[in-house]
């Protein structure tokens, strides 16, 4: 498994225990549902954050992540709800990857949620070191 593959592995059953039978998928599994998504989800992804500072700690192996959480509804409430329930299960929370412990994840960003097509989203995005 890739490091992103191993860190989704951690946190969508966190997302999926905060939204109990809302399904948590990722962006590849949105795509590949058929004939649609269904009306109400939460997206979650992952990625690498570039940089870091190496005079914190030069010998360290640390790197930065970016959680990416798009809550999708058929209202904008629906949307709203999804997003808050995962932001509140994950903020702060350290998270264990293998062996290693994360940060405590902390919001970075958050854009409110709007019309979406014949849909509503918001994205999110919270981060951690690992």
């Amino acid at each position: 498994m890739t490091q992103e593959a191993d860190i989704l592995a951690v946190v969508i059953p966190v997302c999926q225990a905060a939204l109990g039978t809302v399904p948590v998928l990722t962006p590849t599994e949105v795509k590949n549902v058929r004939p649609a998504p269904p009306a109400d989800y939460l997206q979650v992804s992952v990625d690498q954050r570039p940089g870091g500072d190496a005079r914190q700690d030069p010998g360290a192996s640390i790197s930065r992540w970016r959680l990416l959480l798009r809550g999708v509804g058929a209202t904008e409430r629906n949307a709203q709800d999804f997003l808050s329930k995962v932001t509140r299960a994950l903020e702060y929370r350290q998270l264990v990857v293998g062996a290693t412990s994360t940060t405590p994840i902390e919001l970075e960003t958050s854009s409110g949620v709007g019309e979406d097509d014949d849909r509503w989203s918001g994205l999110r995005t919270l981060t951690f070191t690992l």
